[in-house]
């Protein structure tokens, strides 16, 4: 789906938990709905603010896998598991600034990871050893091991990997990479990029 006006906008983002999946913000302008990425990758984060540790991530990971610089997607949800919904104006503040950068920026209402996958497929999702830790954590699955198993079974049914870049741990100051965690089985399509190395932080900036 094509959209042009931002009334149209506001009407998707009233109805992004309910029939819209994702919007899609391009550079030039242009927008898009309820769209099925392939062979993309995807770097989902809150981009408060897009800093150049986020880029030199996407681009580190798009070459690593021989894909292109337009098949990155910055993927912001409008709605955050730890912190709740983000204001339509800092919405429209964070995605003007990926739009910037040159590159399209993806709103959707899936703040758990595994329901991420719903939108990509033979894709890439990059995270960094602090957002692993949360996918793996069964805190954000009714603390179960079992239903954590099945939600993270969608990377593997959608033939998605996952790929983790190193960070400083905020708390010790230590740096962590995909080596230091444990990995489930299920997570068969996962890798550590332990070469990247970027220490700037979102928090710091602000």
């Amino acid at each position: 789906t094509v959209l042009e006006s931002m009334d149209t906008i506001d009407l998707l983002l009233s109805s992004l938990s309910t029939t819209t999946m994702n919007i899609i913000f391009l550079p030039g302008g242009k927008m898009l709905a309820n769209q099925i990425l392939k062979k993309s990758v995807v770097i989902p984060g809150s981009f408060n603010p897009l800093h150049d540790g986020h880029v030199a991530l996407a681009e580190a990971v798009a070459k690593k896998f021989n894909l292109k610089p337009s098949d990155i997607v910055f993927e912001l949800s409008a709605l955050n598991a730890d912190k709740g919904l983000i204001e339509r104006e800092e919405i429209e503040k964070r995605v003007k600034a990926i739009n910037e950068r040159g590159f399209g920026a993806m709103l959707t209402h899936r703040p758990f990871f595994y329901a991420k996958n719903e939108y990509l497929r033979n894709g890439y999702f990059v995270v960094g050893t602090d957002t692993y830790k949360r996918i793996i954590d069964t805190k954000y699955y009714n603390n179960s091991q079992d239903i954590m198993v099945s939600k993270l079974a969608e990377f593997l049914r959608c033939e998605n990997h996952l790929v983790v870049a190193p960070r400083v741990n905020s708390q010790t100051n230590q740096l962590e990479t995909l080596k230091d965690f444990p990995i489930p089985e299920i997570l068969s399509n996962i890798h550590g990029l332990d070469d990247f190395r970027m220490d700037i932080s979102s928090t710091e900036l602000r």
